[in-house]
C-alpha cells in the first residue's frame, strides 16, 4: 500500500503527476531491474518506430563486394554471406517479430474456434495496438499488421472491437 500526500491530490481526487513520478522512482530504487527493463523496452520501441532513421542500409540490399565483413564503423554488426548489413537487419527484424506475434495470436484463435465447433465464438483481450485496424494507421506503411486487421479480413462484419484509451496516460 502506498500512502499519498493529500497535497498531491487534485480537486477531483486524482493523484498528481508528481506523486506518480515519486512512486515510479520508489519502484526503481526498490528494484533496479525495473529500471533496466523499462529502458530495454523503451529502446526496442524506439528501434521499431524509428527503423528507417536508425538503420544505415536497406536490410535486404545485397552487396556482394561487402560479403562477411567484420564489425566496423560502416557496418556496426558486420555483414552476412551476401553482404547485407546485419545491424539494419536486426533493426528491421523487430517489425517482423510484431507480425509474427499477431499472426500467432490469429492462428491460435482460429484453432480454438475450430476446436469448439462451427457455432463457437471468442473474445480476444488485447492492447489497442493489436485489436485496431493496422491497415488504417501508420503501421501499414511500415508493413505491419495486427490481429484486429486479420480478424476483420477473415470474419468481416462478425467482428466487434472495443478499445480503450486515455487523454492523459495510463
Amino acid at each position: 500500500m502506498v500512502a499519498v500526500n493529500p497535497e498531491d491530490q487534485t480537486a477531483a481526487g486524482r493523484v498528481s503527476k508528481r506523486s506518480r513520478l515519486h512512486f515510479l522512482w520508489y519502484l526503481t530504487r526498490r528494484s533496479p531491474l525495473t529500471l533496466v527493463g523499462l529502458l530495454i523496452i523503451t529502446l526496442l520501441v524506439i528501434m521499431i518506430v524509428g527503423a528507417p532513421f536508425i538503420a544505415p542500409y536497406d536490410p535486404n540490399k545485397v552487396m556482394l563486394s561487402a560479403r562477411l565483413m567484420p564489425p566496423s564503423a560502416a557496418h556496426w554488426f558486420g555483414t552476412d554471406e551476401v553482404g547485407r548489413d546485419l545491424f539494419s537487419r536486426v533493426v528491421y527484424g523487430s517489425r517482423a517479430s510484431w507480425n509474427l506475434r499477431d499472426t500467432h495470436m490469429f492462428e491460435t484463435l482460429l484453432n480454438l474456434l475450430e476446436h469448439h465447433g462451427p457455432h463457437s465464438k471468442a473474445i480476444v483481450w488485447a492492447h489497442n495496438s493489436h485489436v485496431g485496424d493496422a491497415g488504417a494507421t501508420e503501421m501499414s506503411e511500415r508493413g505491419e499488421f495486427n490481429i484486429g486487421q486479420l480478424c476483420r479480413k477473415a470474419f468481416g462484419d462478425q467482428v466487434y472491437s472495443v478499445g480503450f484509451g486515455t487523454n492523459s496516460g495510463t
